[in-house]
């Protein structure tokens, strides 16, 4: 039997399409990855999966519950950990009175409780190395295909430069506006997200100011964009405790927390765009272009390790990580 089946499962964003009518399905007791590059949609995929993002067409169910027609029985389904850790952290800022200090415990003792069966997941997977070897098993599995995979004399710094053109110009082309809601901010998360990770990989193919000065900015964009993610995260939860409640001074309290939560989701938007400037986006877009296209040397008294790091732009690619490298 299929604890999760997804049938054309597919989330659009105005013109983007975020997930592309999905069909998979899980049995009881299977280990499942769900693979796939920065951006291919895998956690907007758990989030429709969890209840928290509504689908644009496609169904799914989840131990047998429909994640549109049926989201509570979902969520007692997947548990709720990572979200009471959103909504905890949200509780727990000094902003809620002695009734939000009374939900901060009951939302601890419901994380507590949904640890136990992710610890009995992971006792049995480590039980007779069993993760282990499905590592093992998947690690066997990526190679670089055969023919024209290796592109002998191709250098890892051309080859790197040539892998994040693209990345860098998705990021620039999901620039939110001044008007921009919140799906919006949450794609730009998404390609933020996707060229971080790849600066991150592909680092050494670049100067230091890459690393010291790029960086830092898109790192900053993830944290703030982030912490947009949780409000909207703890606002979802927030809004299912109050249909929840069976006690009207229940839902008072809920109701005071949850415009809480508005109001610094508000804040958090206005605050983000009144950083990412279009002077601050052009001038990351103008050391991107500059990074891009050049091939700097080592200087002279350059730190060594930033140094080491340049070198390795002018060896040769890796058969492991020719341009055609996948997984199959």
């Amino acid at each position: 039997m299929a604890v999760i089946e997804t049938l054309a499962l597919t989330l659009r964003y105005g013109t983007h399409t975020a997930v592309d009518a999905l069909s998979l399905a899980v049995e009881d007791g299977e280990v499942f990855g769900l693979l796939g590059p920065n951006g291919a949609g895998k956690t907007t995929t758990i989030k429709m999966l969890t209840t928290l993002l509504p689908p644009t067409s496609g169904t799914a169910r989840v131990a047998g519950f429909d994640i549109v027609r049926q989201p509570a029985g979902v969520r007692r389904a997947a548990n709720k950990a990572r979200d009471c850790d959103v909504l905890a952290r949200r509780l727990a800022d000094g902003r809620a009175d002695d009734k939000g200090a009374h939900w901060l415990a009951r939302v601890r003792a419901e994380r507590a409780q949904a640890q136990g069966p992710i610890v009995a997941i992971s006792e049995r997977l480590l039980r007779h190395e069993r993760f282990e070897r499905r590592i093992e098993e998947l690690l066997r599995r990526v190679r670089p295909r055969r023919g024209e995979a290796v592109k002998r004399g191709l250098r890892f710094g051309d080859w790197a430069r040539a892998r994040l053109r693209p990345i860098v110009k998705r990021f620039f082309e999901a620039s939110p506006s001044a008007a921009s809601e919140e799906a919006a901010l949450h794609q730009f998360r998404i390609r933020g997200k996707e060229l971080r990770y790849a600066m991150e990989l592909l680092a050494g193919a670049f100067p230091p100011d890459f690393r010291e000065e790029l960086y830092p900015v898109v790192e900053a964009l993830q944290d703030r964009l982030g912490e947009i993610n949780d409000l909207a995260t703890a606002q979802a939860r927030l809004r299912e405790r109050i249909e929840q409640a069976d006690r009207a001074p229940e839902a008072t309290c809920l109701h005071r927390l949850f415009d809480d939560q508005q109001a610094q989701l508000e804040q958090a938007h206005a605050a983000f765009l009144g950083w990412w400037t279009p002077r601050l986006a052009a001038t990351l877009r103008a050391g991107f272009k500059n990074a891009l296209g050049r091939h700097d040397p080592p200087k002279a008294g350059a730190n060594p390790h930033s140094a080491s790091k340049r070198r390795e732009a002018t060896t040769p690619l890796p058969a492991a990580m020719s341009p055609d490298f996948d997984i199959s």
